[in-house]
């Protein structure tokens, strides 16, 4: 059997009451509610927070909603030529460097095998797929494989949460947007609905600290590889019908300019980053 802590932040709390100050760090505090739930759990006494605000230019990056497009698993399949198509919209209309997202090896798969069907993306298209159990020189030559740009189009395919949608520094060229398709959501299991069931007692909202917030979490850490400093600019592409959700919407970072959405795959040709 195993043991997992469900919930640290009394332990946490304690630590750090009445102490010198204590700032948390990590590539991704968002959305406040939950990290500070999750640190110090519901003690506000003594607790300040301070919002910063990203130091990029807010117009460097492009955020394009595709709401039309639905990634529930049981309708991955009738829909995977309409995130393809997506794909190839905004691809074919730039030559760089891209990574696509999904929220599982099966479903990333599925969804490549389908892409490479289409002679005109393999003509004009590289792919390179993130694969199982790679090792640190697979992982060094998957990323090495960035360092070109202009040549030819490229396409990576990757996994929300894996290696290559956090820590990774592709600065410039070198990544031109990101596309995210679904909202991370985890696998369910015994342990996150243990998790679910604890948190609804707790906070009366099992399911966002079990579900959302963790898929969220990686949604960002993915969103983050487009931006890595003042000059770099690019976009993010995120697809999924639960974008256009009140649930999802609270929780978009402030700097990202969500009036220029993007609806459906037929708006492409206007986007604004091209």
């Amino acid at each position: 059997f195993s043991l997992s802590c469900l919930d640290a932040s009394d332990f946490l709390y304690e630590q750090i009451k009445d102490r010198h100050p204590c700032v948390f760090f990590s590539a991704t505090l968002s959305p406040s509610l939950y990290y500070r739930s999750m640190l110090v759990g519901t003690a506000p006494s003594g607790v300040e927070e301070i919002n910063i605000p990203s130091p990029f230019p807010k117009e460097n990056l492009e955020v394009c909603f595709h709401t039309d497009i639905r990634t529930v698993y049981r309708e991955r399949y009738a829909t995977a030529d309409a995130v393809i198509r997506c794909i190839r919209e905004y691809t074919k209309r730039n030559c760089g460097n891209y990574i696509a997202y999904f929220p599982s090896f099966q479903y990333m798969e599925m969804v490549r095998d389908r892409f490479c069907d289409d002679s005109e993306a393999q003509s004009d298209t590289e792919i390179i797929v993130q694969q199982k159990d790679m090792n640190s020189m697979e992982k060094e030559a998957f990323l090495t494989r960035f360092d070109r740009f202009g040549e030819k189009t490229l396409l990576g395919f990757a996994i929300l949460g894996g290696h290559f949608g956090e820590g990774i520094d592709l600065v410039g060229e070198r990544l031109s947007g990101v596309f995210i398709v679904g909202v991370g959501i985890p696998q369910i299991s015994p342990e996150r609905e243990i998790l679910r069931q604890y948190f609804q007692e707790k906070f009366g909202d099992g399911y966002s600290f079990a579900y959302r917030y963790p898929g969220w979490e990686k949604v960002l850490q993915a969103c983050g590889r487009v931006i890595r400093d003042e000059s770099d600019c690019g976009f993010v592409v995120l697809m999924d019908h639960r974008y256009a959700l009140i649930e999802y919407r609270s929780l978009f970072p402030k700097h990202w300019q969500t009036d220029l959405a993007l609806k459906t795959e037929n708006d492409v040709e206007d986007a604004p980053f091209y």
